[in-house]
């Protein structure tokens, strides 16, 4: 083979795009006819290369960060929840759903943060709008590169993916002529941005 049995990555590309620069949600509950409801979250706010907002109706979602009021109050918690069996399971699950990348900056009891809020949910739309906006695509050899492996690849000529990239799809092809070849895409691999699929 050309590679001499080493492990390599060639054919690499980078392709980006502009996305939307936050997400605003918006929502009606019944049973709280005034309550306000518009929430908007940039998850990336020191991003410069994003424009526009992304607005979305409807994720039926009961609050919306309980409108400005204190939600560690376990009085107020009492109070809005209507009925045990409206589905919103939040109190008890809200600090272990999530993305394992995302850590706790003391918002955890927070109803804006938590399961199923209006900004929990534009917080996930905005992750996954970002998650979009720069791909790579390349080839490699390696026969075991599967979706969700994080690699290191040295000597790439792309910028910005010093800590590697996190693998979405591998494509593999080979036949009696040319070597095995697997045709991958992936995002640039950074701590502090979740990925969204």
């Amino acid at each position: 083979t050309l590679d001499n049995g080493v492990e390599s990555v060639w054919d690499m590309s980078l392709h980006s795009q502009m996305v939307e620069a936050s997400v605003k949600v918006q929502d009606y509950n019944y049973r709280d006819a005034p309550a306000n409801l518009l929430g908007e979250v940039n998850s990336q706010q020191k991003n410069s290369t994003t424009y526009g907002t992304d607005y979305r109706y409807d994720e039926h979602y009961k609050g919306l960060n309980s409108n400005g009021s204190n939600t560690n109050d376990i009085n107020y918690q009492n109070r809005n929840h209507d009925d045990e069996n409206s589905g919103d399971n939040s109190r008890e699950i809200s600090s272990n759903f999530g993305n394992a990348s995302h850590t706790d900056n003391g918002n955890a009891g927070k109803v804006g943060d938590s399961v199923e809020s209006g900004e929990w949910y534009a917080r996930i739309r905005h992750e996954q709008v970002i998650s979009r906006q720069i791909l790579i695509r390349g080839k490699s050899n390696q026969a075991n590169l599967a979706p969700g492996q994080h690699i290191r690849i040295k000597g790439s000529t792309i910028t910005g993916i010093d800590e590697g990239i996190m693998i979405l799809t591998v494509q593999g092809q080979g036949n009696r002529s040319d070597a095995y070849e697997l045709s991958f895409t992936a995002i640039p691999y950074q701590s502090s941005k979740s990925y969204r699929p």
